[in-house]
């Protein structure tokens, strides 16, 4: 029987959510690892901001020298964004194991 597209979705976020954990256990060896699982949904951020999409990040963005935090509206949306791509990924991976397993 091929994997419903929620059983990935599970892996997926179960898979990204023991590599973060780890990278903050073992910061020696997998802090890299733990670093770029976290900055690049904070790059959607900004990314978000720069795109003109108002409220995303605290002060407007007008932080001086240092990245501003995202705003409440902010973690909801990058949240949302990178669900949302797994979620596709997922119906994706499922979808092709599925035709592999028909034919």
């Amino acid at each position: 029987m091929p994997p419903r597209p929620w059983k990935v979705f599970a892996i997926i976020v179960g898979s990204y959510s023991l590599l973060l954990a780890l990278g903050t256990l073992f910061e020696e060896t997998l802090g890299a690892v733990a670093l770029a699982l976290v900055v690049v949904p904070y790059f959607s951020v900004l990314l978000m901001h720069k795109a003109g999409l108002p409220g995303v990040l605290e002060h407007d963005g007008l932080c001086g020298w240092g990245w501003c935090a995202p705003t409440p509206l902010g973690w909801v949306l990058t949240a949302a964004l990178w669900l949302g791509l797994a979620w596709v990924l997922s119906v994706g991976i499922a979808a092709l194991l599925r035709a592999r397993r028909a034919g």
